[in-house]
């Protein structure tokens, strides 16, 4: 747990200083230990389950990626690839598609479009950008 209060408080600290390429690696840690901490959490209620904690991590992974960029098909595929956890896709397409209409549903933009608008903006571009959409 501690792991994952300061991944995430560098990856808020990332976010905040503007740079996109610290956000991406970080999100998908984060997946790893939020699922990771609640596959243990659940081994722990339901040990008879024999369900294992890093599956739930492959899946997390996933599904925060699919809500933070907004790009459910490309976190099925970037986690499966990158884990080679073909036989998880069943759970990654049912946790990232939840995620993903779950985090539009509640109204958040996607992560690198905020970022796009908030360097549009430092530069006094952002009324281009209205202009175009």
């Amino acid at each position: 747990m501690a792991l994952l209060v300061v991944r995430a408080g560098l990856t808020f600290l990332s976010y905040s200083m503007g740079v996109p390429g610290g956000i991406f690696a970080p999100m998908l840690a984060l997946g790893a230990l939020i699922g990771t901490s609640f596959g243990y959490v659940v081994h722990e209620l339901a040990p008879q389950a024999e369900l294992q904690a890093a599956t739930f991590a492959v899946a997390a992974m996933g599904a925060l990626f699919a809500a933070t960029v907004r790009a459910p098909l490309t976190g099925i595929v970037l986690v499966a690839e990158m884990t080679d956890s073909f036989e998880l896709l069943p759970a990654m397409i049912v946790t990232c598609m939840t995620a993903s209409i779950v985090a539009q549903s509640l109204g958040s933009r996607p992560i690198y479009d905020m970022l796009l608008e908030r360097t549009l903006e430092r530069r006094g571009l952002k009324e281009e950008l209205e202009e175009n959409k």
